[in-house]
C-alpha cells in the first residue's frame, strides 16, 4: 500500500465532482476507458443506452497500460463513494490488474491510497506504485492545474 497526497490551496468543488464520477475520473486518468454498464434487469453488462436498469457503480472497462504499445486488458471497475471518499475497484479478467484506488477528499488536499496489485505490461518492468504516480503527474495534476487549482505541494 502506498498512499499519496496532493495539497492545493482549495478544492473546487467543480473537481470533486468530477473525480467523484467514474466516468470523467476515467478519461482524467488516461489509462481507463470505460465500455459498458451494469444492468440490473438480465445481470448482463451493456451500453448504457441500452441498459434497462443501469447499476451505476459497476462497470466494464478497458485498462491501457502503455499508450506506446497498447498494451491493454479488460475487466471490471467498480465504484463506491461516501462523504469525502471515492474508490475504484480494478479486476481484470485476466488478473493482470486487481485491487483498489481510494481517493480520500479534504478541503486542500486528495489523498491516494494504492492497494492495486499490477502483474504484466509495462508498469510489471517498474514498481507498482510507478502507475500511480504516472497517473498523479501526467495526467491528475494536470487536469487540476487547467481546471484553475493550485497545487503547493505533492507527496509521492
Amino acid at each position: 500500500m502506498e498512499i499519496y497526497e496532493i495539497f492545493t490551496e482549495k478544492m473546487d468543488k467543480e473537481v470533486i465532482n468530477m473525480i467523484s464520477n467514474p466516468y470523467t475520473f476515467a478519461g482524467i486518468t488516461g489509462h481507463i476507458c470505460i465500455t459498458k454498464v451494469f444492468d440490473k434487469a438480465d445481470n448482463s453488462f451493456k451500453l448504457f443506452s441500452e441498459a434497462k436498469m443501469p447499476d451505476l457503480t459497476m462497470f466494464q472497462a478497458i485498462f491501457v497500460f502503455d499508450h506506446e504499445s497498447e498494451d491493454s486488458t479488460r475487466g471490471i471497475l467498480k465504484y463506491n463513494t461516501s462523504i469525502r471518499e471515492v474508490s475504484y475497484t480494478i479486476d481484470t479478467f485476466d488478473k493482470s490488474i486487481f485491487g483498489n484506488i481510494d481517493i480520500m477528499i479534504g478541503q486542500r488536499e486528495l489523498r491516494f491510497v494504492n492497494n492495486l496489485e499490477i502483474k504484466k505490461g509495462f508498469f510489471k518492468k517498474k514498481d507498482r506504485e510507478d502507475l500511480l504516480k504516472h497517473i498523479l503527474n501526467d495526467h491528475i495534476k494536470p487536469f487540476l492545474t487547467s481546471y484553475g487549482v493550485k497545487i503547493i505541494e505533492t507527496r509521492l
